[in-house]
C-alpha cells in the first residue's frame, strides 16, 4: 500500500488494497463513474452496489480519503485484472443468466481491450459534495505513479462525448484524445452514442 497526503486531512491510499471496511461507501460513490444512462441495467443504486460488491478486486483501487472518510476513488484495469473484473459474475448473482445476457450485451459496446504498454482507468469518481478540491488529480497522481512502477507508457480512459465536464479535466491534466469511436446498438440501452479515449503520457 502506498499513502500520500494531498492536504491536511486528505490522503490516497492504493493500490494494493484489502477491502476496506467501508466497502459500500466507497462503491456508492463509484457509481458516479457510470456513463450517463448505466443507471438503467440496474433495478435500484442498491442492486448496483451489490454488483459492485460481488466483483471488486480492491488490489486494483486507490481511495482518496478526508478525515478518514471515503471521498473519491479510481479503479484500474491491466492485462492480469480489473476493479470490476468485468462485472459478469455480479450481475449472474443479482439477476441470473437470461438477466445477465441482455445487461452484457448492452455494455459490450463500452468495452476497449487495450492494456500494454498502458495502465486503463476502469472508473473514477469523487463525492460530488467534494468536487474541485483536487482528489481527482490526486487520484491520477496515484494511478500515474503505478503506471512508473510497472514502467508503462500511459495512462488511459475512456470517456463518454457528452461529458464535458470531465473531457476538460482530463486535458487541463495533460491528457490527449487518442480515440473516437461510435457505440452500435447498445446506444439505444444507453443514451451513449460516442466514446472518447484520452491518454495521459508518462
Amino acid at each position: 500500500m502506498s499513502v500520500s497526503e494531498t492536504g491536511t486531512k486528505q490522503s490516497v491510499e492504493g493500490p494494493g488494497l484489502s477491502a476496506p471496511h467501508d466497502a459500500a461507501d466507497v462503491l456508492r460513490i463509484f457509481q458516479h463513474s457510470f456513463p450517463i444512462g448505466f443507471h438503467r441495467l440496474f433495478n435500484t443504486s442498491d442492486d448496483r452496489i451489490a454488483v459492485l460488491e460481488a466483483v471488486a478486486d480492491w488490489s486494483n483501487a486507490v481511495i482518496a480519503r478526508d478525515n478518514g472518510l471515503p471521498c473519491g476513488i479510481l479503479g484500474l484495469r491491466h492485462a492480469k485484472g480489473s476493479f470490476t473484473n468485468g462485472i459478469s459474475p455480479g450481475l449472474r448473482a443479482r439477476y441470473g443468466q437470461v438477466g445477465t445476457g441482455w445487461r452484457r450485451l448492452a455494455m459490450s459496446g463500452l468495452d476497449s481491450h487495450e492494456y500494454d504498454p498502458v495502465l486503463l482507468i476502469d472508473g473514477i469518481a469523487v463525492d460530488p459534495a467534494m468536487r474541485r478540491g483536487g482528489i481527482g488529480r490526486a487520484l491520477i497522481n496515484a494511478a500515474m505513479g503505478e503506471v512508473a512502477r510497472r514502467g508503462l507508457n500511459g495512462l488511459r480512459l475512456d470517456v463518454d462525448a457528452r461529458n464535458e465536464g470531465a473531457i476538460r479535466f482530463y486535458r487541463a491534466l495533460g491528457f490527449t484524445l487518442t480515440r473516437e469511436r461510435e457505440i452500435g446498438p447498445s446506444r439505444y440501452v444507453l443514451g451513449v452514442s460516442r466514446v472518447l479515449t484520452f491518454t495521459l503520457w508518462r
